[in-house]
């Protein structure tokens, strides 16, 4: 890992379930923890579904492990106004310090 190369502020989020006021459950996405990560592109694509453009781009991202958190797959990540599904999660060397996880971006 160069020096440096986390330069990026990204959110870690967790999807929960909350009740409206008519008691219905709603998915809300509630920050887990803020930290530095590097996002390395690696690809992307576009298609045609129902007259809409669909795109989605494939990232790699590295970040720091939270020591009251695990990161899973069900959870995403917010890097400005780009959110990216968490796609796997690998623990670094199995050290407990950093994640190695492959991300997508997906847009309409």
């Amino acid at each position: 890992m160069k020096l440096g190369a986390k330069r990026h502020r990204v959110t870690v989020q967790r999807s929960t379930i909350a009740n409206d006021t008519y008691g219905e459950g709603i998915e809300t996405w509630v920050e887990l923890y803020v930290t530095w990560a590097e996002i390395l592109s690696l690809s992307g694509e576009e298609r045609v579904r129902g007259h809409q453009v669909e795109g989605s781009m494939t990232h790699r991202m590295f970040i720091r492990k939270h020591p009251d958190y695990d990161v899973t797959n069900k959870d995403r990540v917010v890097y400005g106004s780009r959110t990216y599904d968490i796609v796997s999660v690998d623990d670094v060397e199995l050290r407990g310090e950093q994640y190695d996880m492959m991300v997508r971006e997906v847009t309409t």
